[in-house]
């Protein structure tokens, strides 16, 4: 096998476990009706389906890219995907809400270990145009997964009935993960990523950095455990209180560790490039924006307009489609163009925001089909697929290869606090307003503020195209 193909190989192996859970985060989603009525669970009991699982994950991000980093990201994606199949099918088989919550754990754990070393290994097997073409098929999959999820959940709950079809939901990952553990032993190179003669000198407790995890992961916690809960309870302000003060607990630590020759959890340097610090943030305030729009899409048109999860479904796929295209083109012109393909890409997500607006008003007061929806959500899909791979590019790009999961892993834990803000401040703004007026102003009000964060995205990009500018070879 020559090197090419030994690349295609790598990328396939690396692709397939990151489509298998993408599709189960969504497709779970539409299935949260079914698992409902199947173990007659309580509103609280369906919340942490969702929640524990994004909660776990976000917790395991930053630790599973820092082991893959010290030891070997192939053995850690390996473990990371069995652990994430097990639960899938304890999660299938679970009789209770409280086991299904406990195999969501287990799940969520997997997909934490696995997800940073997908990142660090395209940062470590790939480079130049290879790696912008890597992360452009990275968002390609990314596309077509989260669209394809809620579609595939519709068709099984509607083929295998509506109180137990969501256990096929979670069946489907085993086929996809023991291939994907087959390939992860075939193809990927067994090697460790630090030599093995420096872990050797190192003992135990400065090898891994346990005060350090255990100061960030209470940090993210007490950042997220706020925006999972549905009603106001008076301590959960003290717990964004406790995050502020956890991370600067977090921060002053990681520099004294560096400062006296041990290895951080988090090598802080990695903040101070400012491609990857300002692309980090860019991403952070997108996924706040962007993602709730399609959770908020799925409940007004289910609810509100009386369709079905595959109708819902259904909605998106145009989205993926144009994603997928979106990802291609921007992988292909990024290093040419870089970043005002960024700041491109997010005034076209902010334009079709609008014009979803629009049609959701035609829809309401105007009889307009909810068809036309297929067309705004594709323009929005075509920009979400540019700002996808070429983002990534460009944040990665500086980071060296050896930090490659770590620096994975802290994106994407940023992403998945702003997915988890933005979720909560969307839905709960949907759900209020349409309590106190109607549903109908309260979508419209949604994808407006989602077009005013998405701006704030573009500001972003905007500052960091500048700096570029100003430091082409990333100086200060």
């Amino acid at each position: 096998m020559n090197a090419l193909e030994n690349k295609n190989w790598i990328l396939a192996t690396l692709l397939i476990p990151l489509a298998m859970s993408l599709i189960a985060v969504s497709s779970v989603n539409v299935a949260l009706a079914s698992i409902g009525k199947g173990l007659q669970t309580t509103d609280a009991q369906l919340q942490w389906v969702l929640s524990g699982y994004t909660l776990v994950v976000g917790v395991t991000l930053v630790p599973a890219g820092r082991l893959g980093d010290m030891y070997s990201r192939r053995t850690m994606f390996i473990f990371g995907l069995i652990a994430f199949v097990t639960g899938s099918f304890l999660s299938g088989l679970a009789p209770s809400a409280l086991s299904l919550n406990a195999a969501r754990v287990i799940q969520g754990v997997g997909a934490g270990m696995y997800s940073p070393q997908i990142m660090g290994m395209i940062q470590q097997f790939f480079q130049g145009r290879e790696r912008a073409k890597a992360f452009g098929l990275l968002g390609m999959v990314v596309s077509f997964s989260v669209a394809l999820g809620p579609v595939l959940a519709g068709a099984i709950i509607s083929l295998a009935g509506f109180e137990s079809g969501w256990r096929y939901i979670f069946f489907i990952n085993l086929p996809l993960g023991i291939i994907g553990v087959i390939f992860g032993l075939k193809f990927l190179p067994a090697e460790n990523t630090i030599p093995q003669e420096r872990r050797q000198d190192l003992p135990i407790w400065l090898r891994l950095d346990f005060v350090g995890a255990a100061l960030l992961l209470g940090a993210i916690v007490s950042l997220l455990i706020p925006f999972t809960f549905r009603t106001w309870h008076w301590w959960l302000p003290m717990l964004l209180v406790l995050a502020g003060a956890l991370l600067i607990a977090w921060v002053k630590w990681e520099s004294a560790c560096q400062e006296r020759g041990h290895a951080p959890m988090v090598d802080l340097s990695l903040l101070k490039i400012q491609s990857f610090s300002v692309g980090m943030a860019t991403a952070a305030i997108y996924f706040m924006g962007a993602t709730s729009m399609f959770v908020v899409m799925a409940m007004f048109v289910q609810n509100e307009l009386g369709y079905s999860p595959l109708v819902a479904g259904v909605l998106g796929l145009p989205n993926a489609v144009l994603s997928a295209v979106g990802s291609r083109w921007g992988s292909l012109n990024v290093l040419n163009k870089g970043r005002k393909i960024v700041v491109l890409s997010l005034c076209v997500i902010v334009f079709g925001a609008l014009l979803s607006l629009l049609v959701f008003a035609g829809i309401i007061y105007f009889k307009l089909s909810v068809w036309w929806l297929l067309l705004t959500l594709g323009i929005i899909g075509f920009g979400q697929g540019v700002f996808g791979s070429t983002n990534q590019t460009l944040a990665m790009d500086e980071v060296p290869a050896a930090t490659g999961g770590t620096a994975g892993g802290l994106k994407q834990t940023t992403e998945r606090i702003g997915t988890s803000i933005g979720s909560a401040l969307m839905t709960g703004l949907y759900f209020t307003v349409s309590a106190v007026w109607a549903a109908g102003p309260a979508i419209m009000l949604v994808f407006a503020m989602a077009a005013v964060v998405v701006s704030l995205a573009a500001l972003v990009a905007v500052f960091d195209m500048r700096r570029a500018a100003l430091f082409p070879e990333g100086g200060e």
